[in-house]
């Protein structure tokens, strides 16, 4: 994640990621990211400090199954990321959201 390039993909070709398409769905994100308690963001989590709406690449460790941010989509540069006990477990958190 720390590997991608944010910015204004009109302004150069080397850009992996531009930003989310408003500020209150950036605002909306980083409410995701401030509401994941006892989570731990593992990098990023802001934003890259350029005009416009951006949020790095996120990643997100330490939630529960149940936490608002592995239950709502998010849209947008934001993964989490659980430990599980064995196969089973996964399928079924993985089919455990709505």
């Amino acid at each position: 994640m720390e590997s991608l390039n944010t910015g204004d993909p009109a302004r150069s070709d080397d850009v992996d990621m531009g930003p989310v398409i408003s500020k209150a769905q950036q605002e909306r994100v980083f409410g995701f990211l401030e509401r994941a308690s006892g989570a731990s963001v593992v990098t990023g989590g802001s934003s890259n400090g350029s005009p416009g709406f951006f949020v790095e690449p996120t990643i997100v460790a330490g939630v529960g199954q149940q936490a608002e941010i592995v239950q709502s989509e998010v849209f947008g540069p934001v993964v989490t990321v659980q430990r599980f006990g064995d196969a089973d477990q996964a399928i079924r958190w993985a089919n455990d959201v709505p």
